[in-house]
């Protein structure tokens, strides 16, 4: 969980053209499978690998938030608020890592699958992970455990299953784009 403190005090409501007292309020936030669930279900689009509009990120903040505060707290989040908030969501809560032999592209080669709230909660309940004890952790950390119960569960899951052929396509297009980048610069 991410506690973020907004300080109180008095603020301009432009709205109004009064100023208004403000309450210190703390944000008790969790980047969890329940959040982006209630994101997805509200803007219904994928929440994760895309870019958001700043209204679209103050919502996630507001699914994230697991304590009842006042609505207008959240118009006092600081840009250094909101960083800490990104840094949050971007962690990946474990030292487990995974080989993706072309890191932007799925393992065969391809787009990468399109992960959604409902395609996290398909891979719990086929791998029997309790839904209730873990809807509420860290996304990152959830989505890790999934990745390792795969794996236990195919040992040959995480090995390189990528054809002879699509190395050889990747590592010429590779060539492809260093040959031009030389020749531009040669230029």
């Amino acid at each position: 969980m991410l506690p973020i403190t907004i300080p109180g005090g008095d603020v301009y409501n432009e709205e109004t053209n009064t100023f208004e007292t403000i309450n210190s309020c703390t944000l008790n936030l969790e980047h969890s499978l329940l959040s982006l669930y209630k994101w997805e279900s509200k803007h219904h689009k994928p929440f994760l690998d895309n870019d958001h509009t700043n209204e679209e990120i103050l919502d996630y903040i507001k699914c994230m938030t697991t304590n009842q505060v006042d609505e207008r707290c959240y118009d006092h989040l600081s840009f250094e608020n909101v960083e800490k908030i990104k840094k949050y969501i971007e962690d990946p809560m474990t030292a487990t890592t995974f080989y993706d032999p072309f890191q932007n592209e799925g393992n065969n080669g391809g787009p990468k699958e399109i992960v959604t709230a409902e395609v996290i909660y398909s891979s719990m309940i086929i791998l029997g992970i309790p839904i209730d004890i873990f809807e509420k952790r860290h996304l990152n950390h959830l989505i890790t455990l999934i990745k390792v119960c795969k794996e236990k569960q195919d040992p040959d899951a995480g090995k390189n299953k990528v054809s002879q052929g699509d190395i050889m396509r990747h590592y010429s297009e590779v060539n492809k784009a260093r040959r031009a980048a030389a020749k531009a610069k040669g230029k």
